[in-house]
C-alpha cells in the first residue's frame, strides 16, 4: 500500500468557466467539455466535445489545460474523469487537473475511477451538490513512486482494452441478434422488395398461393383517438393513459401508463382493453417516424393519451400477426408516408397509413408464423439477457480491477512490493 497524499501536492487545480452566449464566443477550434462529455469519455482519452469556443470566448469567459492532463466533473454529477489529449477548456462544473512533472496522468485516471464514490460522497450544496475546488483539492489520493505509476497505468491499459473489446463484442451481439429478428419478420412476411414498380413496391412479387393484399384498416374492426383526461382526482374515473413513453417497442408491449382520471363520456369511446393495440400519432424525431403500435398488456382498461390512437384488432384475423404486420409497416418505413409534419412534431395521419397494404396469408398461416416469430423474438430477449447479465460482470471485474491496482492491492508486473 502506498501512502496516500492531498491531491493539491500533485495536481494544479484549474477552475472552468462558460464564456458569454455572444456568437463571436463559439464555434471555433478549442474544445470545451462539459459533465456530458466527460460522462461519454469516463476513464478514457478526450479529444473532441459536443461544442467549442474561440479563443476569444476562451479568454473571456472559460479556461483551459494542456494536454495530458485531467479534467473532472464536480457538479451533475460528480465523479467523471477524462485525460485531455488536446489542450482542453471545460465549464463551470468542471475541475481542471495540471499534473506536476513527477505523475504519470494515466495512472491517476485510473485512481480517479476508482474513487468515483467517494467524490461523490464530497459533494455539497442545497440548490445542487458540488464538490469545489477546495474539497477536491484536499482529496487524499494514492502516490507511488513514478516508475511504478508507469508500470500499473501499461498494466491497466492493456487489460482496460482487452475487457472494452469484450463488452463492445457482446453490444453487438445483442444488436446483430435484435436485427436479423426484425429482417425475419420482413421475411416472412413477404416482404423481401423485389418488386420496384406500382403503388406497393415494398411488397414481394408474386405473393405465395392463398395470400392476398389487404390494407391495415382491414387488420381492425375501428380505431379512435386519445384523451389525456385530469389530473388524478379530476374525474370519476382513474386509468392509466398509455404514452409513447410507456412503449418496449422492442417486445411490441406497453405494460404501465401514468395514472390520469377520465369522465364516463370519455371512456365510452375512448377506452382500451387488454389486447387492443395502442399507436404513436404525434411525436418522433430525426430518422424516428411516429407511427410505432403496441399491444396493451396491462392489468385492466386504460386510456391512450391524446399523441395516440387505440385500434382493435379484427376478430377475423390472429391478433399476433397484426401486431407483427404494423410492426413491418414501420420497418419498411410507410408510416414516412402519412407524416404531416409540423414545426418540431411529426402527426402521423392514421387514415391515411391505414390505406396501405400488406400482404396477408390464410389464418391458420398467420397464427403458424406468428408462433414462429414470437418464439425467436423470446429466444432473441433470452439471448440479450445473457448478454446484458456478462457485460455487468465483465464492468464490475473492471472497476474492481482498477481499484486493486491502483491501491496496491493487485500484484502487477513490474511493481515491487
Amino acid at each position: 500500500m502506498w501512502p496516500r497524499v492531498p491531491l493539491r501536492r500533485l495536481f494544479q487545480v484549474v477552475n472552468g468557466g462558460t464564456p458569454s452566449a455572444d456568437a463571436d464566443n463559439w464555434g471555433g477550434g478549442v474544445a470545451w467539455a462539459t459533465p456530458v462529455d466527460l460522462g461519454r469519455h469516463h476513464g478514457k482519452a478526450i479529444a473532441e466535445t459536443a461544442r467549442t469556443l474561440t479563443p476569444r470566448g476562451l479568454l473571456t469567459g472559460s479556461a483551459a489545460v494542456p494536454a495530458g492532463s485531467l479534467v473532472v466533473s464536480t457538479r451533475a454529477p460528480i465523479g467523471y474523469v477524462a485525460q485531455a489529449v488536446v489542450d482542453l477548456a471545460f465549464n463551470q462544473g468542471c475541475r481542471g487537473l495540471v499534473p506536476e512533472e513527477r505523475v504519470d496522468p494515466r495512472y491517476y485516471r485510473y485512481a480517479f475511477v476508482s474513487l468515483i464514490d467517494s467524490l461523490q460522497s464530497l459533494g455539497q450544496g442545497s440548490t445542487f451538490v458540488e464538490l469545489s475546488s477546495e474539497a477536491l483539492a484536499a482529496v487524499l489520493i494514492p502516490s507511488p513512486p513514478p516508475e511504478q505509476q508507469r508500470a500499473i497505468a501499461n498494466f491497466l491499459d492493456t487489460e482496460i482494452v482487452r475487457i472494452d473489446t469484450l463488452v463492445a463484442k457482446k453490444r453487438r451481439l445483442a444488436v446483430q441478434a435484435d436485427v436479423r429478428w426484425r429482417s425475419q419478420v420482413v421475411k416472412e412476411l413477404q416482404l423481401a422488395g423485389r418488386s420496384s414498380t406500382g403503388p406497393t413496391p415494398w411488397i414481394e412479387d408474386p405473393l405465395p398461393d392463398r395470400w392476398e393484399l389487404r390494407p391495415l384498416k382491414r387488420l381492425i374492426t375501428r380505431s379512435w383517438g386519445g384523451d389525456w383526461g385530469l389530473d388524478p382526482g379530476g374525474a370519476a374515473w382513474e386509468l392509466p393513459c398509455v404514452r409513447a413513453a410507456d412503449f418496449d417497442f422492442a417486445n411490441l408491449v406497453a405494460q404501465v401508463g401514468v395514472r390520469r382520471s377520465f369522465d364516463a363520456i370519455t371512456l365510452a369511446s375512448r377506452v382500451l382493453q387488454p389486447g387492443d393495440f395502442v399507436v404513436e400519432k404525434s411525436g418522433g424525431g430525426e430518422g424516428v417516424p411516429v407511427g410505432r403500435v403496441v399491444a396493451w398488456r396491462g392489468e385492466g382498461a386504460a386510456v391512450p393519451t391524446n399523441f395516440a390512437g387505440g385500434m382493435r384488432p379484427s376478430g377475423d384475423v390472429d391478433a399476433t400477426f397484426a401486431l407483427l404486420a404494423f410492426r413491418v409497416a414501420y420497418e419498411i418505413g410507410l408510416p414516412w408516408r402519412s407524416i404531416k409534419q409540423t414545426t418540431g412534431l411529426q402527426n402521423l395521419d392514421l387514415g391515411h397509413y391505414l390505406t396501405h397494404q400488406l400482404p396477408v396469408p390464410p389464418l391458420e398461416d398467420q397464427r403458424a408464423i406468428a408462433r414462429l416469430l414470437m418464439r425467436e423474438l423470446e429466444r432473441v430477449r433470452s439471448l440479450q439477457s445473457r448478454m446484458e447479465q456478462q457485460i455487468a460482470l465483465l464492468q464490475e471485474h473492471r472497476q474492481a480491477l482498477i481499484t486493486a491496482a491502483v491501491t496496491g492491492e493487485l500484484e502487477v508486473p513490474g511493481v515491487a512490493a
